[in-house]
């Protein structure tokens, strides 16, 4: 993704007559079709272009993929064109659209210069535009601006509510009352299950989602990730996490609900961080809700 974002940051200024579904070509070569095609202005120098993208193989092979309501790409309409940027087929394209419209780029692979070695296995790359919006600077950032103050309140809704629903059950493991549904690995990890899922148990190196809610055992809150907005994503194995996790979340079913308690050997050791105290033995309500993104 960061090959096509790169390729974004400038624009170039074409102009022709399209049919829709028929195939053209640009001004610089590169054959091209539009799918749908409305009646909205084109972009002009200073706007702020927000669309979405796929890189996809001659046979349906998605490589990238920009699709993500969390972040959608934009580009900056520049006043003046490099000679890269004349020659980029993605702002050639781009600049034929207006919002709502989609289209297919055709380009060689050889032609690309900068593209990764595994794509270069295939006789050309399309990518697949859509554009959502076109709209002058003021307006982009004030509309960001006020997505943002939204996404916060609903971050902060989503965290106020995870804390009524998992501090009350907290006091409950806390007062022995989860104890029958308790199990202790032979490396001091314990798992209690709250909810338990259908799922698979996912294994080192697979890629899991989870939404957690760390507690000391004096009841301080002192992570979350529900204030992200989103579940925390790591790959099994690999050393991203405290090894309590690493080691835990294999005996986790996908779609459970569990506290998983960490003794201090398998969280942050004798000497803790800034926010866990030294020796702490931690206490993380757990919700693995993907593996590999599923």
């Amino acid at each position: 993704m960061r090959y096509l974002l790169t390729a974004l940051i400038a624009f170039l200024l074409f102009s022709c007559k399209d049919t829709p579904g028929s195939s053209e070509t640009l001004p610089n070569g590169y054959k091209y079709t539009l799918h749908t095609q409305n009646t909205g202005a084109k972009p002009t120098a200073g706007q702020i272009v927000s669309l979405d993208f796929q890189l996809v193989t001659p046979e349906g092979e998605i490589l990238d993929d920009s699709r993500n309501p969390e972040n959608v790409p934009s580009v900056k309409v520049p006043e003046v064109l490099d000679a890269n940027a004349k020659r980029n087929p993605m702002l050639a394209m781009i600049n034929l659209m207006s919002p709502g419209d989609s289209a297919t780029v055709i380009v060689p692979v050889d032609s690309i210069p900068t593209l990764p070695p595994d794509y270069k296995k295939n006789p050309h790359i399309e990518y697949v535009i859509k554009v959502h919006q076109i709209e002058d600077e003021a307006a982009y950032k004030a509309r960001i601006q006020e997505e943002q103050v939204k996404k916060r309140a609903a971050f902060k809704f989503k965290e106020e509510a995870a804390k009524q629903e998992i501090e009350p059950l907290f006091a409950d493991y806390m007062a022995g009352k989860m104890s029958a549904k308790t199990k202790t690995l032979d490396n001091g990890l314990k798992i209690t299950v709250i909810e338990e899922g259908t799922g698979a148990l996912p294994v080192r190196g697979d890629a899991v989602g989870v939404q957690y809610y760390g507690l000391l055992k004096d009841g301080t809150n002192f992570d979350n990730s529900y204030k992200a907005g989103r579940p925390f994503t790591f790959t099994i194995g690999e050393g991203m996490v405290i090894q309590g996790w690493d080691q835990g979340l294999p005996h986790i079913n996908q779609g459970s609900k569990v506290f998983l308690e960490i003794p201090y050997n398998l969280a942050y050791g004798e000497s803790g961080n800034p926010v866990i105290p030294a020796k702490s033995d931690l206490i993380f309500h757990i919700e693995l809700e993907t593996i590999n993104n599923k």
